[in-house]
C-alpha cells in the first residue's frame, strides 16, 4: 500500500471530538483534541456529555413517553460506551436522533413535533456570535425600540377597531398595565 493510500485512510477525529464536546461544554472543552488518543480520557468526556443530555432531556417540554424513550436510549448509549464495536454506538445515536426528530413506535412516522425557541437573551447572544461586530446592548436597544414601535402601531390599530385595554393586553400577551404605559406615547 502506498503512503498516499495510508494517508487517505487515516482520518484524524480529534478535532471532531473537541468540537462535539464544545457544543456541550463551550470553553471548558477547548484544547481537548490532544487527548483523543487516550480512550479513557475520551470516555470521561463522553460520560459528562451523557449526564448533561439526561438533565436536558428531563427539562424538555414533551410527553412522558417521549422522555422515557429518550432516557432509555441515552442509557443504551452509556452502556455501549464500554463496547469496542463503534457501530453499536452509531446505531444508538441514530435512534436518539430519530426520537429528537419526532419519530416513535417503530412506524417510520412522526408522533412528536420538535419545536425550538429562544428567550430574549439567547436571541441576542446568537445574533452577536453570528456577527461579532454587533454591540450587545446597542443591538438589544435597537431591537427593543422597534418592538415597542410596532406594539404601539398595533395598539393604535386595535383601538380604532374598538378593542379596550384588556382585550389588547390579551392579543399582545402583555399586562393591561403595559398597554396603558404604551398608550401614553401614542
Amino acid at each position: 500500500m502506498s503512503k498516499k493510500n495510508i494517508q487517505l485512510n487515516h482520518i484524524d477525529h480529534s478535532m471532531n471530538f473537541e468540537l462535539a464536546m464544545r457544543q456541550f461544554f463551550g470553553e471548558k472543552a477547548y484544547h481537548i483534541a490532544g487527548g483523543y488518543n487516550n480512550p479513557k480520557y475520551v470516555k470521561q468526556w463522553l460520560k459528562k456529555a451523557i449526564r448533561k443530555m439526561k438533565k436536558d432531556i428531563m427539562n424538555l417540554d414533551t410527553t412522558s413517553r417521549h422522555k422515557e424513550t429518550l432516557i432509555n436510549d441515552i442509557g443504551r448509549l452509556e452502556r455501549n460506551l464500554k463496547s469496542s464495536d463503534p457501530f453499536e454506538i452509531i446505531i444508538v445515536l441514530f435512534s436518539i436522533c430519530s426520537r429528537f426528530l419526532g419519530y416513535d413506535f417503530l412506524k417510520g412516522e412522526k408522533f412528536n413535533i420538535p419545536i425550538y425557541s429562544q428567550n430574549a437573551s439567547q436571541y441576542y447572544w446568537s445574533k452577536i456570535l453570528k456577527d461579532s461586530s454587533i454591540n450587545y446592548s446597542r443591538e438589544q436597544s435597537r431591537i427593543q425600540m422597534n418592538i415597542v414601535r410596532k406594539q404601539k402601531e398595533i395598539i393604535k390599530s386595535l383601538l380604532k377597531e374598538g378593542f379596550d385595554d384588556f382585550q389588547i393586553s390579551l392579543v399582545l400577551n402583555v399586562s393591561e398595565y403595559q398597554i396603558k404605559k404604551l398608550k401614553k406615547g401614542i
